[in-house]
């Protein structure tokens, strides 16, 4: 029957029938258009695609939506990635294995790390696991002191499994982003991407190390982890990372700590150094290295040596963060495996790693102190944590044990003892 015949009230009604379903459909082919896209990031002979699910393209950059308090966000549903924040509240629950009341909740995944910004926003990196194939970066942002987070950004590659990422703030306020990329046996790469708007959106940068010619199966390993930027006192920046590369070398590594530096903000990289080895080569394994200036002008690293007492936690001392002594380093007490390192503003110390142990130093490494109860009453497990001074002695620790969990505590010089903030 010919719509034209049809009395007068079914023709209007009909017409809506088909303005409303015209509107939809075209509602839907937008939303599958912006919800998922690729930014085109080409470097030497190759072209890598940078998976970013945050708002519309604008001159190959991101305009993210905002909620109501102005934050860019993914879309309007992933706010409620954080309970606490639909609540106006803290996600604060009691923890049964440890004496410390206080838990914020941030995220799921694994490898949680942060960056304070200079414009005291904080912003928190994490691994997530969409698939068996591939992982993904997610980024969030807190503007109340770490309190809630907001979902900011999520960097993936398709087909790739995205790792140990970490955040960078340069001196002119641009953010670096590193982590590990790589494709089971076959590809493994340790790429930067740049940041010009606090982390809303990134775009590749350069190439740290790279391994795409991986022989005998990959047998022995030939994998690249861990990276981690740190400044040098010449505006220049350096990289540490872990590496395999070396294991089909003769003499042959199983794995080195090794840097690189960059005289332009990372643009690009000068040649690689040794930085943890095992005398002579062997199967020993230094890896997970952290480097930090301390308040004298010299430089600390410490990472795990894999293979000597459940993976101790060792330190070496530069004078400049490039002229490393030979060597493993000198154990820590009580850390191993995963380690991390901050200096204090007040010229301290601090280590902690999957032993879920603080340890800090008042004397530049040559005597250490645990600091006694854990935070994380969890024994040795592989927990991944991390340290962040807040202000003064307030701290946060971060732990990527069954999701990304945090605990705001003071450490007291005099008793060795660790407190909530409440």
């Amino acid at each position: 029957m010919s719509l034209f015949k049809l009395p007068l009230p079914f023709k209007t009604l009909m017409l809506c029938v088909i303005i409303i379903a015209s509107v939809a459909g075209h509602l839907t082919k937008t939303v599958e258009t912006h919800s998922s896209f690729y930014i085109h990031a080409a470097h030497q002979s190759k072209s890598y695609l940078t998976h970013l699910k945050v708002g519309r393209r604008n001159e190959n950059k991101l305009v993210n939506k905002q909620d109501s308090m102005g934050n860019n966000v993914q879309n309007s549903t992933d706010i409620i990635s954080h309970p606490g924040l639909l609540s106006g509240r803290n996600l604060l629950h009691e923890d049964n294995q440890s004496q410390y009341s206080q838990q914020i909740d941030l995220a799921k995944g694994a490898w949680g790390r942060l960056l304070h910004l200079a414009n005291g926003n904080w912003l928190a990196i994490c691994t997530e696991f969409p698939s068996h194939t591939t992982s993904v970066l997610k980024i969030w942002r807190s503007n109340n002191d770490l309190q809630t987070w907001h979902p900011l950004a999520e960097v993936g590659i398709p087909g790739r499994k995205m790792d140990n990422g970490e955040l960078f703030q340069l001196s002119n306020g641009n953010l670096l982003l590193t982590c590990r990329s790589l494709i089971d046996n076959i590809s493994y790469e340790l790429p930067v991407y740049e940041s010009s708007d606090m982390g809303a959106s990134w775009k590749y940068l350069s190439m740290i190390m790279e391994n795409n010619a991986v022989i005998n199966e990959n047998n022995p390993s030939q994998g690249l982890w861990e990276p981690t930027f740190y400044q040098l006192s010449d505006s220049k920046i350096a990289v540490a990372y872990s590496t395999e590369m070396h294991s089909i070398a003769s003499p042959s590594y199983s794995q080195i700590c090794a840097f690189k530096v960059s005289n332009n903000n990372g643009t690009s990289w000068g040649s690689e150094h040794v930085m943890v080895e095992e005398p002579g080569g062997g199967s020993l394994r230094p890896g997970m290295p952290v480097v930090r200036r301390m308040s004298n002008g010299e430089y600390m690293e410490v990472s795990e040596i894999v293979g000597i007492n459940n993976a101790e936690v060792c330190y070496k001392i530069s004078p400049d963060g490039i002229h490393w002594p030979s060597g493993l380093g000198t154990p820590i007490p009580h850390q191993h495996a995963g380690p991390f390192l901050i200096a204090l503003h007040d010229g301290r110390l601090v280590v902690t790693s999957c032993s879920n142990e603080i340890s800090y130093s008042d004397d530049f490494g040559k005597t250490w102190k645990i600091v006694q109860p854990p935070v994380w009453n969890l024994g040795f497990t592989h927990s991944y944590p991390a340290v962040y001074q807040v202000s003064g002695d307030m701290l946060a620790v971060i732990s990527s044990h069954d999701g990304i969990s945090m605990r705001l505590v003071s450490i007291d010089a005099h008793t060795q003892s660790v407190q909530v903030i409440k």
